[in-house]
């Protein structure tokens, strides 16, 4: 994203990445809308401690990462980018794409209460999570673990509206229906409804 062809820079970024503690992936992207913003005129170096952003500078980024971030991003629950790659062979609808990214939701909350990897999902099937949690006496069945990840879920968006989130209003920024994605630019009507009917299912659980 940050346009660095050079494989030794990008192995360099990593490895700062890597040693503060911080997201590799999730450091990408808030490098990348800086220097979007900073091209754009948005922020200047009195926002950045004096540093110039320029797309494909690796020097640009590495020495000053320290100075910009403290704490580590947590990675998105639903997996929709592994949606996205599906629907490159097949295209899903509006109901197909948040009945897909609901369920998965409420999947991984189970999964991540146990401290389960994601990068690990593919092997910690429900099969295998249940025979596990039976062996230390935890009598679940699938519909028992999911009713648990259902709990999760709605406990957490309870959490979220009682600091002040507003699941009225969410807000797709224009700038997501200007750039090209794997499967073209996005359709603002199919991006609404879609938001519209898992802000139904969010609220079922609420």
């Amino acid at each position: 994203m940050l346009g660095i062809n050079d494989s030794v820079n990008v192995l360099r970024l990593i490895e700062i990445v890597e040693d503060m503690g911080v997201d590799a992936t999730s450091t990408g992207v808030v490098l990348t809308w800086i220097t979007e913003a900073f091209e754009k005129g948005l922020i200047n170096k009195t926002h950045t401690n004096n540093i110039t952003f320029q797309w494909g500078k690796a020097d640009k980024y590495g020495a000053h990462l320290g100075y910009l971030f403290g704490a580590r991003h947590s990675h998105l629950d639903s997996a929709g980018y592994v949606i996205d790659k599906e629907a490159m062979k097949k295209p899903f609808t509006e109901n197909e794409i948040t009945d897909r990214i609901f369920t998965e939701e409420i999947c991984r909350q189970a999964i991540l209460s146990l401290v389960i990897c994601f990068f690990g999902r593919g092997i910690y099937t429900p099969e295998v999570i249940l025979k596990c949690l039976n062996l230390t006496g935890f009598d679940l069945d699938e519909k028992g673990l999911l009713k648990i990840g259902k709990e999760i879920y709605a406990n957490k968006y309870r959490f979220k509206i009682a600091c002040g989130f507003n699941l009225e209003n969410p807000i797709l920024l224009q700038r997501v229906f200007e750039t090209p994605s794997s499967i073209g630019i996005l359709n603002k009507e199919f991006a609404n409804k879609s938001i519209k009917l898992l802000k139904e299912k969010i609220k079922s659980l609420l």
